[in-house]
């Protein structure tokens, strides 16, 4: 079904929210988007108003609690942008479309990865050739594709730091050797990346520049 919006008041605050109706879903879901800087809400078709405001109601406050520093801390205001886990100014942001913004983002993360992965996969002795590419993903980080040798990130990585970015090039670099998850992955992983823990822990925490292991 097509999205609508969404508009209610907690806790003195005025929360809008995309609404996306699903019939083959009985749950609510709330999740952020990073690209769009939106709340995505995921309703059960033929649930009521009141089901779907006393739902957000709650998803919400959890989502506050959970997060805290990303509520306060968006990944852009006026023209200033989080990239690379420092805020930077980029004069004319705020009047750029999301098209030209993710385009200038796309741009500035791809230049980063084609110095990065060769870096990383030469650490590793990694001989395999990559084509790497950058997508809008919501749910994942990177993907890599054996049969094509392309590895895909996320362009929401663009906003941490590098070292944190370089943990998830390595974890998708281990996939040339281990196609899974099991122990052989982790044990190859955290061979390279010894810390890949806490830079995991910031990506789940929203956390740009390090600040949840003590970087700054």
């Amino acid at each position: 079904m097509p999205k609508k919006t969404m508009v209610l008041e907690i806790e003195g605050e005025e929360i809008k929210v995309s609404l996306y109706e699903r019939k083959r879903t009985r749950s609510f879901h709330l999740s952020f988007d990073h690209e769009k800087g939106n709340f995505i809400y995921v309703v059960p078709f033929f649930s009521s108003k009141k089901e779907r405001e006393d739902t957000l109601r709650t998803l919400y406050l959890r989502f506050q609690k959970n997060h805290p520093q990303y509520l306060e801390k968006k990944i852009a205001k006026g023209d200033f942008v989080w990239i690379f886990g420092k805020k930077e100014k980029i004069n004319g942001w705020s009047l750029m479309s999301e098209a030209t913004r993710i385009s200038y983002l796309k741009k500035r993360f791809l230049s980063y990865l084609e110095e990065a992965v060769p870096r990383l996969s030469s650490l590793m002795g990694d001989q395999i050739p990559h084509r790497i590419t950058v997508g809008t993903y919501r749910s994942i980080y990177g993907s890599n594709y054996a049969k094509t040798g392309t590895i895909t990130f996320s362009l929401s990585l663009v906003h941490y730091l590098p070292e944190i970015i370089d943990s998830v090039i390595l974890h998708e670099l281990v996939h040339d050797y281990v196609r899974n998850h099991g122990k052989k992955f982790y044990a190859l992983l955290l061979k390279y990346c010894p810390d890949y823990a806490k830079f995991r822990n910031a990506l789940i925490q929203l956390d740009y520049e390090g600040n949840t292991y003590g970087k700054n």
